[in-house]
């Protein structure tokens, strides 16, 4: 007999009589019926069904597949209890067959089992098929068959059955059932009156066969009872789709005290594999995979998700043993019983616990925002959001650091999987601190519940946020430089708010950078115009402080008429009248309408968010009436809530978007706000510990975060905040922020130039960082990626977070100690380019690379293509002030075929495709909605470069965006390429190389110990003497040489004011350089061929307190030589002959043109 099920899922035993009956209507049936006809003889008309029958399957699946999964396993376990591996399932045609098929699957998942299962045919008044009981009889022993049916209702299909299998000697009439609400047998999954969701359709969730027939003239004696198959409804069968959605259910049980928890494995849509207990987390999926199974002995079977995790389950004695593979079948790592603890109260559950084991090489990082390193194992760790306050605790506190405001339960171990544990409750992680092979995941509340995903890193921290939610984007503005400061600054700074915000623009006025993206005053009221009114002029949004709680006084009037119990402030739990703390109960819908109220109109004026602040303090004893969670739930969970809200009103109210930073966060709360590090005691160990929550943080989903401007307490050194400066250019969100003025103008030279320098970068970078966030937003990967993330594979990475990456492309090492000139930068595999210089890196080493003091060290990935908005003197850093703009790409040498999809706004994009042509060449390919007009090429000079098929004219200098089409190298590390077009569709450029050399490498010095300055160690310095100023620094080259350009390199220790000078003779002297507001760092003088034999630094001025110390100076140039002057002379005598033969011949052609003509 036919049908949609496979044979080794049921075999039917009956007679096909698909054609040979015509079915009938209802009405005709039953007067059939009524006139004594047996329903058997007949066969009803089968339709697709309906949408209401389809809505109420659908409805039934969606609320019962557990149930009816849950039934299935007890009953399967009784039936193995009771008979064995030997029993016979024969489930009773047609709504039993697909029961059977359910108790057959999940023995063979967990017993490993292959039982048989045929189905028959019993008519009620007609009796059982005796041909197939027969045909059973003759195969297997009678005492091995047993029958299987949905349920019990009234008892007449088990009473016909218990007469009609009497003369079978040794057949029992037993009947196995998933629902038996009559109480009548044992062999049952549950006494409850189960709705099973087959029982909604008709054959199209029943293999696409009929109910049974008999009648003489159909049914010979020797044959079976008959059915039709309905192969014209195979479109709309969902036989296999209803045993599947029952069987993505599969329980385990474990005993504790007497008690026992059962536990449902399934395969979520968001990848990986998910085990619950009776109590789940705040977090579903939206489906689940289709499953592959494949048993593997007598005792083991293994399940195979879509995305490659596979877990094998083996029954060993009372207990079992759960292996999770990945899709390299890799095994990572086992779970049994004694590794799940509950603690019960009064029977329930109060507490659980999670073991799993720890090698001795792993490494664990992730759980939320950290401030003692990245690596976490070896740590305890507290999942209860605190004001963690390391800005100024001391002594104990400060120790461990195991306290963090944003505590998620997800980790990340380098054996290859990501587990996130989903409880909002109380908990503490013990990674290897108490027992070295153990990382134990303990939780108060009843929830046990954990995913699990064995892809990279990257695949899991997607899986994750498909699960929780992907982060906000903000609108572009919130990515631009927003300044701000505490409170008691802005009302000190300038004598009030006001005269504080006056005083602010002057200074950015100033600088030359007026109109900056946002503010955040933190003392504003936001209902003061003369604010407003201000910051209008320059078009700067205000952003302001937002508490959590409001006094019973400003709720009534931001909601006037509400009685006062019905406002939404959090209870107690030991007294529903009694509030407490005035925190709002964000979980009440009237907190939105107050805050709708509170706001009013002043999102139309320019008011656009700032700190939602102190998520982290809710108490215990609170009550919220919303969803009736206590604070053991909802102190984790507040700053989901709290974020939430606020994006729902500000989403309506303000114009151009609005941009929130919580300093409290969980799981989830990534898709409503942004957020800041918390508090950190300014300077360079307030910068690392920024550094490691910031990477924790985009681990953990937190991708949109942004840390105080050098720390929130105390004053910053120019050179810290110059440092501070650089780091948070390359965060995802760019904001300064302290208890003191973190304005450039009050950080010397050195804090302005530096400022200038990365607020115009950032510009820069805009349009990128908005695509990155965009991506983050769709696929659920960082902003700034830790390296472990990105290169799971390299153990060397494990834990590190002095460098990482920044929009994919970026590869950044803050400088987080003073007095720094040189820092240490993780290279991994693959070439690697500096932003600034070019300089070509390969990596899979680290290098110690130069970092002065306005330069934080940068370099772009192989392959990179990335837009960026430039000024039109086409370089990165130049001020965009009131000057025409350009869209350039800027690009590095592919190593390999790369694609950029670059996110112009969240619904239109381009791509870039960077492919290597040959060891000399590469192709920038590029699609509609390409706008650059411009190339920025790092790492070469260009031989030649053609656009779109056409080869561009070599430039003698350096074009502007509206100057002329061509290309120009300006060393042998950047090529500057304007393409005069934009939509072009490929760049070809064949790389070349300009002879040039650093021609100081064997220069004679004045001062032996001079040496140290040209030797090409950096670590070598020259300290000039007390004596500066007086003192001349000359170096003499072997021969006279065309300099192009001279770099002055200087500790951190350096002089403010100095000079530079060449010489041909070492007599007459020509001033190249009058450094008069000197920071550091590295001084590039460019010079366009000058010819020298004789370099000098002079008249260098001593800074109070330090002695000015150089570590390097560089010359590039080629060599000057006497016969290079007489071959260029030669060639001057040839061109002027050979333009004299030119014009001879012009004049005489012209004399015949004119002979001919008069004699016409």
């Amino acid at each position: 007999m036919r049908s949609s099920y496979s044979k080794e899922d049921v075999i039917l035993l009956l007679k096909d009589i698909t054609g040979l009956v015509q079915p009938q209507p209802t009405e005709e049936r039953e007067r059939l019926i009524q006139a004594g006809r047996h329903y058997c003889e007949m066969l009803p008309i089968e339709y697709v069904p309906s949408e209401k029958y389809m809505e109420a399957y659908r409805m039934a699946l969606k609320d019962y597949a557990k149930p009816t999964a849950e039934a299935v396993g007890r009953l399967a376990d009784k039936i193995i209890k009771k008979r064995g591996r030997e029993v016979v399932l024969v489930s009773l045609a047609r709504a039993g067959i697909p029961i059977g098929i359910l108790v057959r699957h999940y023995i063979k998942k967990k017993y490993g089992y292959d039982v048989p299962h045929y189905s028959i045919s019993i008519i009620r008044g007609r009796g059982i098929d005796e041909n197939a009981m027969k045909y059973l009889l003759s195969h297997y022993p009678a005492e091995q068959i047993l029958f299987v049916d949905g349920w019990i209702g009234k008892g007449a299909i088990l009473g016909e059955l218990q007469k009609d299998v009497a003369p079978y000697f040794g057949v029992s009439s037993e009947l196995a059932v998933v629902a038996d609400p009559a109480n009548i047998t044992e062999l049952c999954g549950t006494h409850h009156d189960l709705l099973i969701p087959s029982s909604c359709l008709n054959c199209t969730v029943s293999g696409l066969i009929s109910r049974t027939f008999l009648r003489d003239d159909i049914i010979g004696k020797e044959d079976f009872h008959g059915a039709v198959y309905y192969g014209e409804l195979e479109k709309a069968d969902l036989s296999h789709e209803f045993l599947e959605a029952i069987e993505k259910e599969f329980i385990l049980e474990v005993k504790v005290d007497g008690k026992t928890e059962k536990l449902h494995l399934t395969f979520p849509s968001t990848g990986g594999f998910r085990l619950t207990g009776s109590h789940k987390g705040y977090f579903a999926p939206k489906d689940v995979q289709d499953i592959t199974y494949q048993k593997n002995d007598k005792t083991m079977i293994q399940m195979r998700a879509e995305d490659g995790t596979a877990v094998s389950f083996k029954k060993e004695g009372s207990g079992f043993r759960l292996s999770v593979f990945n899709k390299e079948n890799r095994k990572l790592f086992d779970i049994s019983p004694e590794q799940i603890a509950f603690s019960f109260e009064n029977s329930e559950i109060k507490k659980v616990r999670l073991e799993l084991p720890l090698a001795s090489e792993e490494s664990i990082y992730g759980t939320g925002e950290r401030f003692n390193e990245l690596d976490q194992t070896g740590k305890r760790l507290l999942m209860w959001n605190v004001d963690a306050g390391y800005n100024n605790a001391t002594g104990a506190l400060n120790a461990e650091k195991w306290r963090g405001y944003k505590n998620v339960p997800i980790i990340y171990s380098n054996r290859g999987y990501t587990l996130f544990f989903n409880s909002f409750y109380s908990g503490r992680l013990d990674i290897g601190y108490t027992n070295s092979k153990k990382c134990t995941m303990e939780f108060q509340g009843p929830d046990f519940d954990f995913f699990v995903w064995t892809g990279t890193p990257k695949e899991n921290i997607s899986g994750y946020t498909s699960l929780t939610g992907t982060s906000i984007v903000l609108p572009k503005w919130g990515y631009r430089y927003m300044a701000g400061g505490h409170s008691k600054f802005w009302e000190t700074y300038g004598g009030s708010t006001i005269g504080s915000i006056l005083k602010m623009q002057q200074g950015f006025k100033n600088i030359g950078t007026p109109d900056i993206a946002a503010v955040y005053v933190e003392s504003a009221d936001i209902t003061d115009a003369k604010i407003y009114n201000a910051l209008k002029k320059t078009g700067t949004k205000l952003l302001t402080w937002n508490s959590p709680d409001y006094n019973i006084d400003t709720m009534k009037g931001y909601l006037p008429g509400v009685d006062t119990k019905k406002l939404p402030i959090t209870k107690s739990v030991n007294n529903p009248l009694a509030d407490v703390g005035c925190f709002i109960d964000f979980t009440d819908p009237m907190s939105k309408t107050m805050l709708n109220n509170r706001i009013g109109n002043y999102g139309k004026l320019g008011w656009a968010g700032g700190l939602v602040d102190f998520g982290e303090l809710i108490p215990l004893r609170a009550l919220f009436r919303g969803n009736g969670s206590t604070g053991a739930e909802m102190h984790n969970m507040f700053p989901y809530w709290e974020t939430k809200v606020y994006n729902e009103v500000l989403k309506e109210k303000t114009i151009d978007g609005s941009v929130t930073f919580s300093r409290a966060g969980c799981a989830g709360a990534q898709s409503y706000s942004a957020f800041f590090n918390g508090d950190q005691a300014s300077g360079m160990n307030g910068m690392k510990m920024q550094l490691i929550s910031g990477l924790s943080d985009s681990a953990s989903g937190f991708t949109m975060w942004g840390a105080d401007l050098g720390g929130l307490d105390g004053s910053l050194s120019n050179e810290v905040y110059a440092r501070a400066v650089e780091f948070s250019a390359f965060q995802p969100i760019m904001r300064a922020h302290g208890q003191t003025s973190r304005f450039p103008w009050d950080y010397g030279k050195t804090g302005e130039k530096t400022y200038l320098k990365y607020y115009w970068l950032r510009e820069n970078l805009l349009n990128t960082i908005y695509s990155a966030a965009i991506k983050s937003n769709k696929k659920g990967t960082p902003v700034a990626t830790p390296l472990t993330m990105e290169y799971p594979n390299e153990a060397k990475y494990d834990g590190l977070y002095t460098t990482y990456l920044f929009c994919d492309d970026f590869l950044v090492s803050p400088v987080l100690e003073e007095q720094a000139y040189l820092n240490d930068v993780a290279f991994p595999k693959g070439t690697w380019y500096g932003l600034y210089s070019g300089e070509k890196i390969e990596g899979g080493k680290t290098k110690q690379v130069e970092a002065p003091i306005d330069e934080i060290p940068v370099y772009l990935k192989a392959g990179a293509t990335v837009p960026v908005t430039v000024s039109d003197s086409l370089n990165l850093s130049d001020s965009m002030q009131d000057v025409d703009k350009a869209e350039a790409l800027l690009v590095t040498i592919p190593d390999e075929e790369r694609e950029n999809i670059f996110y112009k706004d969240e619904n239109t994009c381009a791509k870039y495709v960077s492919t290597r042509v040959d060891e000399n060449t590469f192709e920038v390919k590029a699609d509609s909605g390409n706008e650059t007009t411009a190339v920025i090429l790092k790492g070469s000079a260009a031989y030649s470069v053609e656009l779109d098929g056409e080869k561009l004219e070599c430039l003698d200098n350096k074009p502007n965006s509206k100057g002329e089409k061509g290309y120009f190298c300006e060393n042998n590390e950047q090529t500057i390429i304007n393409l005069g077009k934009k939509d072009w569709k490929k760049i070809k450029i064949s790389l070349g190389k300009i002879q040039t050399k650093n021609v100081l490498k064997d220069a004679k010095v004045s001062d032996k110990k001079l040496a140290a300055t040209i030797d090409g160690d950096y670590n070598s310095k020259y300290v000039l003497s007390n004596k500066a100023g007086t003192e001349d620094l000359i170096y003499e080259l072997k021969e006279k040489n065309e300099i192009q350009n001279i770099k002055v390199k200087w500790t951190a220790q350096y002089s403010e004011k100095y000079k530079v000078s060449v010489s041909e003779n070492g007599k007459e002297w020509k001033e190249v350089l009058s450094e008069e507001e000197g920071i550091g760092g590295i001084k590039e003088i460019p010079l366009k061929g000058t010819i020298a034999k004789y370099i000098k630094i002079h008249d260098v001025e001593k800074k109070t307190g330090s002695v000015p110390t150089l570590y390097e100076v560089e010359a590039y140039g080629v060599q000057a030589t006497t016969s290079i002057w007489i071959y260029a002379i030669i060639i001057v005598l040839i061109c002027i002959v050979i333009v004299l033969m030119i014009v001879t011949l012009k004049v005489l052609r012209r004399k015949k043109h004119e002979d001919i003509v008069s004699r016409r």
